[in-house]
């Protein structure tokens, strides 16, 4: 498939090639791996026997409503013996049904018939606290023998609790005991105090509980809250979260390092696991299944699954649907986050999606009811398992609930202001069954919780008329599709189509295809389906959502689909079909650019052709044949115009003349000549935000020439007192006050680099002046300096530190880029020729720099720099954190643009630095083998190293105008010292004379005379292969796959049909690994080696055999050819 600009994303589950056969002792293993968990929450549910309550002869009554549904387990929220204090979640005795659910034998009646009818029943395990009211408590607090304990108890002062622990219920996580002269800890309510998981007893009586319901039938566990289980030893205090919206007493304060997922955590799942293993071996029957909650960072999250050596849950929670996501959501948020947990999620183990449940506003307050469809529909088409909280499969919106009919002490422990941000009682309110009194619920008498004012409109029995389009309906027939071979087995693409149309597919040789798109939006989207490869030219609507005005049974043409606002439409193709891999309709070949490698030169560290310690254009010129060598497309030149050098030249005096440092204006359009004669581009610094203070357009500024007086900010105040808090990137204030000018004037850099002025007409077309006269003389483009920094807010307001909001990414900034572009485009007619392009440096957030691509209307760069190789990952980045920014910028980035892949630059320390020296040429090969443009900071090809320069030998502003301490951090002098070319007297940078900045000692060791030697492995000549790689059709046009084999091993893999099919495999980590290659789909059986990194012991033409495990060397990678 031609790569559009959007991942696609393959997601293989295990069991794709297997066939299962159970014999009947042995069970069904993985009856999981498809469900639908349906989650009850019993008080809500149904109310048998009318006491306002729902209980357990409710759910048994209702089972029919589950099956007709489809789903494959139901979870029941807490029924154990308790006093209520937290509905059911403060337990005071786990081997006991709560009277007002029922008894034992009702729960073994459910069981039995819930069996019967081919339902699990999954139970919550609340291990982390019990009751106050609980035996051991009692014990506990009285000092029992044996029970001393079985709590975390501490001393300390009656007055102080032992540390500034908050409980989730607001206030001390601590109470004290008269009885017991001690404090008790209570990470919820302080009738909820927490089981001390230290205590050799205490963890045989909780596993002994689980046998206790195992022996009972259930088919497993929901284990709650397992984040909180056990606590830092030395009872430290927590650290301030500093979020601005959490109030002194609740929980969101504090960073809970302390209480939240320590190791021993881990350890007490991976118990539980081998104890349901261990009664498995010896009960046989189906799989019984743990699942843990915990709404902790990802990295915390998925050590529940088990670390290598042992299992964990059979799956944790993944609440990013929840977290993550919200009713301002595009497209592309969704996708990334599916993506993200696909990356870190070990692929060996089964992923799941979470919409709502009894602790988060339903699905249709969250997100909005016209998005319910949709999301119900994605949550059962994406692989792996789905969980409903019941009423979701309805559309049920949050109920109303007021202060005084509340009973969530998550609610009623804090203030009255903040209930309807704290309470969970609107999403707990009574299931809506029909239109009856109490919706069903019961037969009159008052509900525990209010019903929703809605329910007569909004309920099941209205949902089942035959022939209504209904959400029910949709999630009825979705859950039918999720159980089918191609929703349990086949491989799944993801795009965001738009920005608002998220689109996935999944596919299955022989069986149906689905499609799935989304419209979030609330206006209609054109999309094109033709970005999924394989489809037919037409595809018949199988699942309309209900703001559809669609049928099903119609046909659609796959090239371009109209969805109207939040349209969600399931569409494929049913029977048996054979699903194979076809090329890229080539319409239109590639520009110069969107596959280029752009190589760029810091003009005064590249070649100093007339030995006084500077590089210059001359000895630029000299080197060309080095570009031509290595592959390069285009030379991006950092700034060489006119400039006192108080910033390496990026303090610009004039914008139209060659510095003199560098040459001679007939040296430059010699170097444009000789570059084309060669097959070379030449890429320009294009330096917009500010000039020298020697500018003749700031001298005549500041002496308020006519025509002059504002092609600078220029702002009142005192002479003592800047204008308002802003600082320069230079540190201090970015203001400096004018004596002449009796004014204050912005620079966003040094105080010898005034800010220009682009809401003056007249700056603005002096600067598009400038740009037609390089263009003139013949240059390719443009590399625009600090793009984000153009604009400011013209009211000048005080800014939020350390955020630039106020002139970062101003709305006119990019306007200003769409006319650039345009006037290169204009250019481009009236001068036919190789297209000019245009790049940004930004480092902004994503929902920043992707404006500057364009919008729908003007074109904007023609790639913005992609930093997230500098800004997100180091050397201790795994494999699927290098994947998940692959994946991010992919998705984020508009399908008909170009991605660009930036490693290092001259504000950078170096690759080598960051990284470490084994990384290189894996992240050498990735960057090229990644679809579209490939960025190269000069020496980076080599392998260059940060220079050492002292403070006294340094020249560059950000380091030289702070502490002297600070040098190493803030100065950029170190990865700008000379290109090492051979082992001569410096480096063969010149031929004597003391280089601007001393050469790297390290450069004898360290050239490229020596990587060029004859069969000599190296940094070099593997950038080389590997950038005649690039330029083969396969990795112009070819589909793109990305996997993390393992946390450590990244496999990419490149193909198109009747071209050879590229994989790379990269070890980042510091121990071999082995890596499966079966995760790719239709992998040949056979690979060979056709570029191995420095460091593999494997030479090109090694035989791979795809079947076998891959064991690769700490930081070995190789670019495989099948």
């Amino acid at each position: 498939m031609m790569f559009k600009g959007g991942i696609i994303l393959i997601f293989v589950l295990n069991s794709i090639q297997s066939t299962f056969c159970q014999s009947p002792n042995t069970g069904d293993p993985n009856w999981w791996k498809n469900a639908v968990f349906y989650q009850i929450y019993p008080r809500s549910f149904m109310d048998a026997n009318n006491d306002g309550i729902g209980d357990l002869a409710g759910i048994t009554q209702k089972l029919d409503h589950l099956v007709d549904a489809g789903i494959t387990a139901l979870w029941l929220s807490p029924i154990y013996k308790s006093p209520g204090v937290d509905a059911g979640y403060d337990i005071s005795d786990y081997r006991d049904i709560d009277p007002i659910f029922g008894n034992l034998d009702d729960f073994k009646k459910l069981v039995v018939e819930a069996k019967e009818k081919g339902l699990k029943v999954i139970l919550d395990f609340v291990p982390n606290h019990t009751s106050n009211e609980h035996d051991w408590f009692v014990k506990s607090e009285n000092n029992v023998t044996g029970y001393e304990n079985y709590y975390v108890w501490k001393n300390g002062d009656p007055d102080t609790p032992p540390n500034n622990w908050i409980s989730y219920f607001h206030g001390s996580a601590w109470k004290y005991s008269e009885k017991r002269k001690q404090w008790y800890l209570h990470q919820f309510a302080d009738a909820q105090p927490d089981l001390n998981y230290r205590e050799p007893k205490l963890v045989e009586e909780m596993k002994d509980v689980l046998r206790y319901w195992l022996d009972l039938g259930v088919d497993g566990f929901r284990v709650d809250i397992i984040s909180a289980l056990f606590e830092d030893i030395e009872f430290l205090d927590e650290p301030r979260s500093n979020n601005p919206n959490a109030k002194e007493t609740e929980h969101g304060y504090l960073n809970h390092i302390y209480t939240n997922d320590q190791p021993e955590t881990y350890d007490m799942v991976y118990q539980w696991r081998a104890l349901l293993e261990q009664y498995q071996a010896e009960h046989g029957g189906d799989t019984r299944v743990m699942m843990t909650e915990s709404y902790s960072d990802y990295d915390k999250v998925l050590k529940y699954y088990g670390n290598g050596t042992h299992n964990g849950a059979h799956f944790p929670f993944n609440f990013w649907f929840i977290t993550h996501l919200n009713k301002d959501s595009n497209a592309r948020d969704i996708k990334f986050i599916i993506d993200k947990w696909l990356t870190y999620m070990p692929l060996e183990n089964t992923a799941n999606w979470v919409m709502g449940n009894h602790d988060q506003f339903r699905v249709a307050t969250r997100y909005g009811s016209a998005r319910v469809d949709g999301l119900n529909m994605l949550a059962m088409l994406l692989p792996g398992v789905t969980v409903t909280y019941n009423g979701e499969e309805i559309g049920m919106e949050n109920g109303e609930v007021s202060w005084e009919e509340g009973k969530d002490p998550q609610g009623c422990n804090g203030a009255q202001s903040d209930w309807e941000k704290n309470s969970r009682d609107f999403q707990r309110t009574p299931y809506q069954w029909d239109d009856s009194v109490n919706a069903g619920f019961n037969v009159g008498t008052r509900t525990w919780l209010p019903v929703a004012s809605n329910y007569k409109t909004s309920n099941l029995k209205n949902q089942l008329v035959k022939g209504l389009k209904s959400h029910y309906r949709i999630y009825q027939e979705m859950v039918k599709i999720k159980k089918s071979n191609t929703s349990k087995y086949g491989d799944m693409r993801t795009l965001a189509l738009t920005s608002s149309v998220l689109g996935l597919t999944r596919q299955l040789r022989d069986n149906p295809t689905y499609v799935l798109l989304l419209n979030v939006a609330n206006k209609e989207e054109l999309v094109d389906l033709s970005y999924f490869r394989d489809l037919p030219l037409n595809l018949t609507v199988k699942v309309p959502g209900i703001t559809s005005s669609r049928s099903p049974g119609s046909v659609i043409s796959t090239k371009l689909v109209k969805l109207d606002a939040y349209e969600a439409l399931l569409i494929g193709k049913l029977g048996k079909e054979t699903i194979s891999w076809t090329p890229p309709t080539r319409a239109k070949e590639l520009d110069w650019w969107q596959n280029a490698v752009v190589y760029q030169i810091y003009p005064r560290s590249f070649k100093d052709s007339d030995n006084d310690g500077n590089g210059d254009i001359k000895g630029i010129i000299e080197k060309l044949d080095h570009l031509i060598d290595a592959g390069v497309t285009a030379a991006w030149l950092s700034p060489i115009y006119k400039s006192p050098g108080k910033d390496n030249g990026y303090d610009i005096s004039d914008f139209r003349d060659i510095n003199e440092t560098y040459g001679t204006m007939d040296d430059f359009k010699e170097l444009v000549s000789q570059a084309k004669q060669k097959g070379l581009k030449i890429i320009l610094d294009f330096v917009p935000n500010h000039s020298s203070d020697q500018h003749e357009w700031f001298q005549k500024s500041e002496n308020k020439e006519p025509g002059y007086e504002d092609y600078y900010i220029w702002i009142d105040g005192p002479s003592d007192t800047p204008p308002n808090n802003w600082t320069s990137y230079f540190h201090g204030p970015a203001w400096t006050y004018s004596k002449k000018r009796k004014q204050w004037y912005l620079h966003q850099f040094s105080t010898y680099q005034p800010d220009l002025n682009y809401r003056n007409e007249k700056v603005v077309q002096e600067m598009k002046d400038v740009l037609t006269y390089w263009l003139d003389i013949g240059v390719d483009g443009f590399r625009i300096d600090i793009i984000s920094a153009l604009f400011e807010h013209p009211e000048f307001p005080d800014g939020p530190l350390p955020h630039h909001v106020y002139r970062n990414d101003q709305p006119e900034t990019y306007d200003m880029v769409y006319q650039w572009r345009k006037l290169l485009d204009d250019y481009q007619e009236e001068h036919p020729g190789d297209t000019r392009i245009i790049m940004t440096e930004s480092y902004s957030e994503v929902d920043k720099i992707m404006p500057y691509y364009g919008n729908e209307t003007h074109n904007g760069v023609h790639f913005p720099f992609n930093f997230w190789f500098i800004q997100h990952l180091n050397k201790n980045s795994d494999a699927r954190d290098i994947k998940s920014i692959i994946d991010k910028w992919l998705t984020y980035m508009p399908h008909r643009f170009t991605p660009d892949w930036v490693l290092g630059n001259h504000d950078q320390p170096r690759v080598v630095n960051r990284y470490t020296r084994g990384h290189v040429d894996g992240l050498a090969m990735l960057t090229m083998l990644l679809p579209g443009v490939t960025i190269t900071y000069n020496g980076e090809e080599i392998g260059m190293e940060n220079g050492e320069v002292s403070w006294e030998e340094g020249d560059d502003p950000q380091g030289c105008n702070g502490n002297q301490e600070d040098w190493e951090k803030n100065s950029r002098d170190f990865q700008r010292t000379p290109f090492q070319w051979d082992s001569t007297r410096n480096a063969g940078f010149n031929k004597g004379k003391k280089p601007w900045l001393p050469v790297a000692k390290n450069y004898e060791d360290l050239n490229l005379k020596r990587q060029k030697v004859n069969n000599l492995k190296s940094h070099y000549r593997i950038y080389q292969k590997v950038l005649q790689l690039k330029k083969t059709d396969t990795l112009k046009y070819g589909d793109l796959e990305t996997l993390a084999l393992t946390s450590n091993v990244l496999g990419l893999r490149r193909r198109l049909e009747d071209n050879p099919t590229f994989v790379l495999l990269f070890n980042v980590g510091n121990k071999t690994e082995a890596a499966n290659l079966q995760y790719f789909d239709n992998i040949p059986e056979i690979l060979h080696v056709e570029i191995p990194s420095i460091d593999s012991k494997r030479e090109p033409g090694t035989s791979i055999d795809s079947k076998q495990p891959v064991v690769l060397n700490p930081y070995e990678a190789l670019v495989l050819i099948g």
